[in-house]
């Protein structure tokens, strides 16, 4: 009975954006391999589209499980879109299926929840939860950024527009 820690997961680094490439390539040489990727919604002119994308969740990595013994470091290290395998001490750096399990399931349940649906729309009506406004109620206008959202409050009357942060509001 052998004690080998193989086939295990190793982090592969991929050329400047060929994840893709890296990993089709991994594929056809049957390696079995795990690109995390995270919908997001598209901008174009600092405007917010309702287009959801596959963006890689960590540009430039990605995940393979092989046996070194069957498969070559040096056989993954050369192979189309792979610039190497991460080293910790001149050693490849191993992930255990446990972890990579963990991995796996906190990145799915913070990807699971968006969709199409959750993307806002001009002239939706937002409720501030927090914040100098909290209790307020408003309407969103667009995207301020990756972490804020320009919205407009009534305020004594008046129609202000704010910059709030995306964690401090929902959508009614």
């Amino acid at each position: 009975m052998s004690d080998s820690i193989y086939p295990a997961w190793f982090v592969v680094k991929s050329k400047h954006n060929q994840e893709r490439r890296a990993e089709s390539s991994l594929l056809s040489q049957g390696v079995k391999c795990y690109l995390p990727v995270v919908a997001t919604s598209s901008m174009r002119s600092g405007k917010k589209l309702n287009q959801m994308r596959d963006n890689v969740l960590f540009p430039g990595y990605l995940f393979a499980f092989f046996d070194p013994e069957v498969v070559h470091t040096t056989e993954v290290k050369n192979t189309r879109g792979v610039s190497g395998l991460v080293n910790f001490g001149g050693a490849p750096a191993i992930i255990t299926d446990t972890q990579m399990c963990e991995i796996r399931q906190k990145i799915d349940c913070r990807t699971g929840t968006l969709s199409a649906e959750s993307i806002p729309v001009k002239g939706e009506r937002i409720e501030i939860t927090s914040g100098t406004f909290e209790a307020l109620e408003g309407v969103y206008e667009e995207p301020d950024g990756l972490r804020r959202s320009m919205v407009l409050i009534n305020v004594l009357g008046k129609q202000v527009s704010r910059s709030v942060s995306n964690k401090d509001f929902k959508f009614s």
